[in-house]
């Protein structure tokens, strides 16, 4: 499914992405346009407003919250007045299924080089307790 809104780049978003994080989108995500609800959610997550989208199969819903939660991280870690603590939780995504679950860490693992101080884990119900313990 292609962006309906004449091909808004990532780089056309406000409030503005980091670069690090634009050039992991087009090069490593190979998503270098932006979708419809992307283009309509990202701005709103990034202003910390609250947001619930409902689109079909394939129109990006993922990456449409992924992008505002990288971008969070990477502003914390830039404030050199962070206050977060080694090991200590930064981000919970919760998901209604172990496949959206895993699409999702398989997501954010794609930025994980442009947050090199964090570790990024997902955990399943259901699984081993010590498949969990493994990946944290």
């Amino acid at each position: 499914m292609e962006s309906t809104n004449d091909f808004v780049t990532w780089s056309d978003l406000r409030p503005a992405l980091n670069t690090g994080l634009i050039q992991t989108l087009v090069s490593d995500v190979q998503k270098p346009n932006v979708m419809q609800v992307q283009a309509a959610v990202v701005p709103l997550f990034l202003t910390n407003k609250d947001v619930c989208v409902k689109a079909c199969t394939g129109s990006g819903k993922t990456l449409a919250f992924c992008v505002p939660l990288i971008q969070t991280l990477l502003n914390l870690v830039a404030n050199e007045n962070n206050s977060y603590q080694k090991d200590e939780v930064l981000a919970l995504v919760v998901a209604p299924s172990r496949e959206l679950a895993k699409q999702t860490s398989e997501i954010i693992q794609l930025f994980a080089a442009i947050l090199p101080q964090l570790a990024f884990c997902y955990l399943i119900g259901g699984d081993k307790i010590e498949n969990d313990l493994s990946r944290i």
